[in-house]
Formats: structure tokens, C-alpha cells, sequence
């Protein structure tokens, strides 16, 4: 098809030279569009519940946080084959059934996206190199949620900020893997790049994500690939982001 589109970079890069990851989105890579976000206490963490009824028809990508202890403050609640939290294709759920003696209750925290965990891309990549923010005027691009006020300061009420970087998707890919199993995802970003693993098994009958102290199923980064492998029989789901993971910012 045809090389054309729009882009925009963050408040004081040049669009003609930044790295991708500088950009605030361009035409040609997706970004990590929120579905819903919100709360749930779970009142018996042994019996299933729905967490968020999504009714999208498709596996969404998610994220969900517990908050409920001091013990794991903030911490990002991830999955591995048969602990209890997933994503169908119709709802995200807490599988208290598939836990072991698990009592009490919970709050979690979570968001979930309008992107198919079964989706193969591949994004160009413009740049790779870094480059240095520049002083300059206060203007860019801004586009406020429906309902907020566009001369807001809180970065929470606008889709689009000049002053705030976006999540974008360089890479996604699933396969179906037999027990034992490798698997490789090139790609040319030339450093080490943020991504996300989640992971469906029959025994679980749901995607998950993959926690990186998971025991069976685990997966790297290295600066021309990300590296997967687990021991059961499953599908995965890997999005790989235009973010390094060095990347450090005020």
C-alpha cells in the first residue's frame, strides 16, 4: 500500500528524525487503546467471578493490579498455568477454582484494551536511535476525552498530549506450541524493547499473563529478538513494544 499517514512527535523532538519511541503516534503502528478500566472485589477468592464483562468477541490484551495488602502494594498481578486470573473472549475473570486453597477476599484493579491477543503484526521501524529534546514554545498537539476541558493539566483527561508519551505496538504474534517448546521473535529495533506474554493452556481454558518468575512458561529480551519457551502444550501471545526497557525519563 501506498507510504503515507500522519505522525506527531513529543513537545520539543523533531518528527523528521526522532526515535520511534519519541513519537506520539504515527499511522503506521497501533496503539494500546483503552476498552474500560476499573475496580473489583473479589469477596471469595475461591469461586470464580467476573471481573469486567467485555463482550468484544475476542481475547483482549489486559493488565490488572491487586492493592489489597501491604504485601503486594501495587504490584502487577500476573498469571501462569493454572493460577486465577484470565481473559476469554467474552469476559476477564477471577478462576478462584483453579487456585489452591485460596480464601478471603480481594481488590483488584484493572484495564483492558481493544487489541486481539491473536494478532500478527509487524511495524516498521523509522528510527532507532535516540535523539535530545529540544527548549521551545509551548505548542504541540492535544485532544481531550469527550467531556473533559481541553485546557486541563490533569494528563489523565486527554487521548492525545504533546507532553506525554503513548504506548505504541511495534510487534504482536501468537502460535500454537506442542509440549517442550521454543519459540523466537525477531524484530529490528537494535535494543531491548518493553513487551507483554500472555499464555493459553487446555488445562486453564484461558489467556493469562505470564509472570517473569513463571517456572514452566518464560520469556527474554535481547536487542534483535525476544525468546520464549515453556513446558506445557499451549498458544501464546507476545506484543512487543517501540519502548526499550532502559528508557528513562523524568
Amino acid at each position: 500500500m501506498p507510504d503515507y499517514g500522519i505522525k506527531a512527535s513529543q513537545k520539543g523532538y523533531d518528527v523528521k528524525t526522532c526515535a520511534d519511541y519519541e513519537l506520539l503516534f504515527s499511522a503506521g503502528w497501533p496503539l494500546v487503546k483503552i476498552e474500560a478500566q476499573g475496580s473489583k472485589t473479589i469477596s471469595d477468592k475461591g469461586a470464580d467471578e467476573v471481573i469486567y464483562n467485555h463482550n468484544l468477541g475476542y481475547n483482549p490484551l489486559f493488565l490488572v493490579f491487586d492493592t489489597s495488602s501491604v504485601a503486594n502494594n501495587n504490584l502487577l498481578l500476573t498469571d501462569s498455568p493454572l493460577s486465577p486470573l484470565g481473559v476469554t473472549d467474552t469476559n476477564l475473570t477471577w478462576f478462584g477454582t483453579q487456585g489452591a486453597g485460596l480464601s478471603g477476599s480481594i481488590t483488584l484493579y484493572y484495564y483492558v484494551f481493544r487489541y486481539d491477543l491473536l494478532t500478527n503484526f509487524t511495524a516498521n521501524t523509522l528510527h532507532s536511535e535516540s535523539t535530545s529534546q529540544v527548549a521551545i514554545d509551548d505548542y504541540g498537539i492535544k485532544i481531550s476525552k469527550s467531556g473533559s476541558d481541553i485546557d486541563s493539566t490533569d494528563m489523565r483527561d486527554f487521548v492525545i498530549h504533546s507532553s506525554c508519551r503513548s504506548l505504541q505496538i511495534h510487534q504482536s504474534a501468537y502460535a500454537t506450541k506442542s509440549a517442550n517448546w521454543t519459540h523466537s521473535i525477531s524484530h529490528d529495533l537494535g535494543y531491548e524493547p518493553m513487551f507483554w506474554f500472555y499464555w493459553y493452556d487446555a488445562v486453564s481454558g484461558y489467556y493469562g499473563m505470564v509472570d517473569a518468575q513463571n517456572q514452566e512458561v518464560k520469556g527474554t529480551a535481547s536487542s534483535t529478538a525476544i525468546g520464549l519457551s515453556g513446558i506445557p502444550a499451549g498458544t501464546l501471545s507476545c506484543l512487543i513494544f517501540k519502548d526499550p526497557w532502559d528508557l528513562e525519563e523524568a
